[in-house]
C-alpha cells in the first residue's frame, strides 16, 4: 500500500513511535517519511541521562536514513534540551506554544531558546557521526 501511495505523490508517517503498537519491525515494513515519536514514551526516556544518550543516537540513525524526525508534547526545558541535543526536526507542545483554536492569529516569530530554558545559552557547534553536518548543543 505504501508503494501506491508514494507513486500518487503521498509522504508516509508513522506516529507515536516508541509506543507498544509501534516497533522497529514496523517501521522497516511502512519506511516512513516521517517518524512522530511518542510524547509519553519521550517524556519517561528524559529522566534517565543513558536512554536520552539512546533516543539521540536513535534520531542520528533516522536522520541518516533521510527520515524526517517529530516530537509533540514538549512540556518542560529539560525535555527541549534533549529534543535539541538529539537533533529533533520538527517540535511541538505546550511548552513552546499553548494550544489556539483554528483561525487564531499566532505569533510567527522564531522562539528564543535561551528565554525558554531560562539561562544563556552557550553553543556548541560538532559534526554529526559520520561528518557529513555540523550540529549545534545547548548547554
Amino acid at each position: 500500500i505504501s508503494m501506491e501511495l508514494r507513486r500518487c505523490g503521498a509522504r508516509i508517517a508513522l506516529g507515536d513511535f516508541g509506543a507498544r503498537t509501534s516497533s522497529v519491525e514496523r517501521f522497516e515494513e511502512v519506511k516512513p517519511d516521517v517518524v512522530s515519536f511518542s510524547g509519553s514514551w519521550f517524556r519517561k526516556l528524559c529522566r534517565d541521562k543513558a536512554s536520552a544518550h539512546l533516543f539521540a543516537i536513535a534520531v542520528s540513525h533516522l536522520r541518516g536514513r533521510g527520515v524526517i524526525t517529530h516530537l509533540d508534547g514538549l512540556e518542560t526545558a529539560q525535555q527541549l534540551i534533549v529534543a535539541l541535543d538529539a537533533g529533533v526536526d520538527l517540535l511541538r507542545g505546550e511548552f513552546l506554544a499553548p494550544p489556539a483554536l483554528a483561525g487564531t492569529a499566532f505569533d510567527e516569530r522564531p522562539l528564543e531558546i535561551e528565554a525558554l530554558i531560562d539561562r544563556p545559552a552557550k553553543v556548541i557547534a560538532f559534526p554529526t557521526a559520520d561528518s557529513s553536518e555540523m550540529r549545534s548543543l545547548v548547554l
